[in-house]
């Protein structure tokens, strides 16, 4: 879910030794959430380094993770990921149409992907919160017999 759903592709790219089959991301930013670029700006102003000294040093120390996170454009890591081939495997982006702090375009990873490579996108209702529907998806694909990639 979210951010999950990069660092399982991440995994993926970086050691397809592991073989894995299937990647099914949830609300995940495969293309950057806008508002990390704000979460950036805010980390790195007066009001993130107030923050650090009244005890939220995580908002602060998150900066880092706000700016892999950017548009792609932008973003350092999203760049990197998303200009690398991705082994063969089934990819299923589940995508939040409803009022997500990620864009429904951004969860769609299958624009990304080599376009022999399995790719499936779910669009459900909801926000950015996993919710019941996701658990249906899940099942429903865990129970499906696995085409080959």
């Amino acid at each position: 879910h979210s951010a999950g759903g990069l660092i399982a592709r991440a995994t993926m790219v970086r050691y397809p030794e592991l073989n894995i089959q299937r990647l099914t991301t949830i609300a995940t930013p495969h293309r950057g959430a806008s508002l990390a670029r704000l979460a950036s700006m805010v980390s790195s102003s007066p009001i993130g380094m107030a923050a650090g000294m009244m005890g939220f040093d995580e908002f602060s120390d998150a900066d880092d993770l706000f700016k892999d996170l950017r548009p792609i454009k932008k973003s350092r890591f999203l760049r990197w990921l998303n200009s690398q081939p991705h082994p063969p495997a089934a990819y299923i982006s589940v995508i939040h149409t409803g009022d997500d702090i990620v864009k429904p375009r951004s969860q769609d990873m299958t624009p990304m992907l080599d376009p022999l490579l399995n790719g499936m996108s779910i669009a459900v209702p909801g926000g950015h919160g996993l919710n019941p529907l996701d658990g249906d998806i899940l099942a429903a694909l865990l129970t499906r017999p696995q085409a080959e990639p």
